[in-house]
């Protein structure tokens, strides 16, 4: 039945509503983190995971649910679960010895090291044609956006070939035929890719920074956790960034493209928040009341400033905005040594 998706996740959110009394833990990731029929939750202890598992068993149970391939990188955690209730890696290399992955949301999971990391997987002998650059962008799947500028120079690519209005089966020109067989020989780079899941280790002063930007090509943001550990450490880790590429129909200026990044960035939905912008233009735009802007400025900064989230604006140089690359794009190996992307060293 094609409606059987859908029921099986009302049901689940009316198990969550009717029992939340008796499993508030277990409820709460209920609604906010079922993604079909997979379960994502964590805790800071081994005895807050111990209650949540628990807790969540009770819970489905009650709605005639029950629950298979637990995984988690505590392994005591995995205790009294049987063989056939646990999860099984797999191996996503070519090498058998290779280690093996937990696919999560479209990207892979080591739970030995809890860490993230991307697997490709490209057909070389495939004609190139509109059809196959389309399927291959789509394919690489990237939640978080951490690998955005790659996945921005295929879809930049993509808008090139609607512009030339070819069929789906036609060849594109020679220039985007080479600039796509370089694109593709680049992307198992990202294989390469490692991104610890943890990001606060010991650390308890925490704060979050957002950074947005734009250029001819497109604009984006990028999110990011700056933590003090006990000893004054300061770590920088890339928790998520978005990508679009700028419209061609209506040919915006740069200024309203770096507020659309803006307004990008202040979609990420979090309370306490410091973002960063290199354009004054559109931070002089954000301490104007909106009804003095014209129509395109006035409804982006009342969409800001409306949002109900605290949000301070403040100013840095161009060469220090590590979304710039999120709006140009670039090539997986130029991403992989971009040092400002994986954390500004001047935000330590």
């Amino acid at each position: 039945m094609k409606s059987s998706p859908y029921l099986a996740i009302r049901t689940l959110r009316q198990l969550a509503e009717d029992e939340e009394s008796r499993f508030p833990a277990a409820a709460r990731l209920l609604r906010t983190s079922v993604y079909m029929d997979d379960i994502l939750g964590g805790a800071d202890t081994l005895e807050e995971a111990q209650n949540l598992k628990r807790d969540l068993t009770g819970l489905l149970k009650l709605g005639g649910f029950d629950l298979s391939k637990w995984t988690s990188n505590t392994a005591e955690l995995l205790r009294n679960i049987s063989e056939e209730d646990l999860e099984k890696p797999r191996i996503f290399v070519d090498n058998a010895d290779g280690p093996s992955f937990i696919k999560i949301l479209g990207i892979q999971w080591d739970p030995s090291n809890d860490s993230f990391s991307y697997h490709t997987k490209l057909n070389d002998n495939v004609i190139c044609t509109k059809r196959f650059i389309l399927s291959t962008v789509a394919r690489t799947f990237d939640p978080l956006g951490w690998i955005s500028p790659i996945i921005l120079q295929g879809k930049i690519l993509m808008q090139r070939l609607w512009l030339l209005k070819l069929s789906w089966d036609d060849k594109p020109p020679a220039d985007i035929v080479a600039d796509w067989q370089g694109i593709l020989k680049d992307l198992p780079v990202i294989e390469s890719f490692n991104l610890k899941r943890f990001a606060l280790g010991d650390s308890k002063i925490c704060s979050i920074h957002g950074f947005a930007d734009a250029s001819e090509l497109g604009y984006g943001a990028a999110v990011y956790l700056r933590a003090v550990n006990n000893c004054g450490e300061v770590t920088v880790t890339l928790m998520m960034a978005k990508s679009r590429v700028s419209p061609v129909k209506s040919k915006l200026t740069i200024p309203k493209l770096e507020l659309c990044g803006a307004t990008l960035l202040n979609e990420v939905d979090i309370e306490d928040i410091v973002c960063w912008s290199d354009s004054t233009i559109v931070l002089s735009w954000l301490r104007i009341s909106p009804h003095l802007l014209q129509t395109f400025e006035g409804n982006r900064v009342s969409q800001i400033v409306n949002s109900g989230v605290d949000i301070k604006w403040r100013h840095l140089p161009s060469e220090m905005n590590p979304a710039d690359v999120a709006s140009r794009g670039c090539r997986a190996s130029e991403l992989l040594e971009h040092t400002l992307w994986w954390g500004p060293s001047w935000l330590k």
